[in-house]
C-alpha cells in the first residue's frame, strides 16, 4: 500500500513493524485494507476527497460527505447484473 505523503510502497510486514506508519516518512496509515472489512485505502480516501471537493474549491457538510461516500461505496461493491439472478436461483426464490 502506498503512502499518501511520500509515495513509498509499504508491505503489510512493514506496517506491522512500524505500528501502522509508513516505513519511510513515519506518516500514519489510517485505512489498512487487511484490517478493514471494506478494503478502503488511504489513496482511495484521498482521491475521493479531492474528487468531491473539486481540488479544494468546494466545501461540504459532514452529512453531504457521508451520503456521497456511501454512494461511492455502493458503486464500488455493486452486484453485477446477472449476479442477483444467480443468488436468487441458488437460494431457491
Amino acid at each position: 500500500m502506498k503512502c499518501i505523503k511520500c509515495g513509498v510502497d509499504n508491505k503489510y510486514k512493514d506496517r506491522i513493524v512500524t505500528n501502522g506508519r509508513c516505513s519511510n516518512c513515519k506518516h500514519p496509515i489510517v485505512f489498512d485494507p487487511r484490517k478493514d472489512s471494506l478494503n478502503i485505502t488511504d489513496p482511495f480516501f484521498m482521491n475521493f476527497c479531492q474528487f468531491l471537493s473539486v481540488n479544494q474549491s468546494l466545501y461540504f457538510t459532514e452529512k453531504q460527505f457521508f451520503y456521497s461516500f456511501n454512494k461511492k461505496l455502493e458503486k464500488r461493491f455493486a452486484l453485477k447484473p446477472g449476479a442477483l439472478a444467480v443468488i436468487l436461483i441458488v437460494l431457491g426464490f
